[in-house]
């Protein structure tokens, strides 16, 4: 299964953003899964491609976070995570 995330959000040298990716199994039970770097090109629009394998997941959760000189700064809120419901049929999200 693959996953592309794109965010616009302007960054400082030495700043990078990542994203941490949890799978939520069909009971309900979340467990990260990984943390992938985003790349980018101009310091503005950051992107990444994820994959890994689709069995007994029912969605994933995401949230970004921002690092400076590979020390966290900030992650959104927990609040409110992005969620991707997985239909079962779908190999691709975006």
């Amino acid at each position: 299964m693959n996953f592309r995330f794109n965010i616009e959000y302007h960054t400082q040298w030495g700043e990078d953003l990542r994203i941490c990716i949890a799978k939520v199994d069909k009971k309900g039970v979340k467990k990260l899964v990984k943390e992938e770097r985003l790349e980018t090109y101009d310091g503005k629009l950051w992107e990444c491609e994820v994959s890994f394998p689709s069995t007994n997941i029912d969605a994933i959760e995401y949230q970004y976070a921002m690092y400076r000189y590979d020390e966290l700064v900030w992650t959104e809120w927990d609040v409110a995570p992005h969620r991707v419901k997985l239909d079962g049929i779908t190999n691709q999200y975006t």
